[in-house]
């Protein structure tokens, strides 16, 4: 993780360096990306980063999300849900939304959480926290990898 805060730190130097000419296609991954790296206990500065992330892209489900999973991180279950349903307004048909949802009211305690109109919980032997950052992290990657490969030509 630290050798990737290192790699995205600098790619968004080299990021301001260029000034006018990055579009919002580049700024967003890397501000997202950067937000994911934080998440190391580092929850402010993710905040911050995924918090400009929604200023260029303010309807990003997944953007929403990982927002919402830094509060449950934190304890604040009740702002995480509040992200979590922003973003399945945004994304119903995502599986994991429902899951970090399901994760945070089980860990509140804070209301009951009816689950007839849910799909079921994924019968694999990973929490639905881990699958959902598997798919988080894997979704970053792909807009890393296209954001680094559009700069490249």
């Amino acid at each position: 993780w630290k050798t990737a805060e290192k790699w995205f730190l600098d790619a968004l130097e080299k990021i301001k360096a260029i000034g006018n000419e990055v579009t919002v296609d580049k700024w967003e991954p890397l501000l997202n990306n950067l937000g994911h790296v934080m998440k190391l206990k580092k929850y402010e500065e993710a905040f911050e980063y995924h918090r400009q992330a929604l200023v260029l892209i303010p309807q990003n489900a997944s953007t929403y999300s990982s927002i919402g999973y830094i509060h449950s991180l934190m304890g604040n279950f009740e702002c995480a849900i509040d992200y979590f349903h922003t973003a399945l307004g945004l994304r119903r048909d995502e599986e994991r939304d429902f899951d970090f949802e399901r994760q945070s009211l089980d860990e509140s305690g804070i209301m009951a959480l009816e689950t007839s109109n849910l799909p079921p919980k994924s019968s694999g032997t990973r929490s639905p926290i881990e699958e959902a950052l598997e798919i988080e992290m894997n979704e970053s990657d792909m807009m890393l990898e296209t954001s680094m490969s559009d700069h490249s030509t």
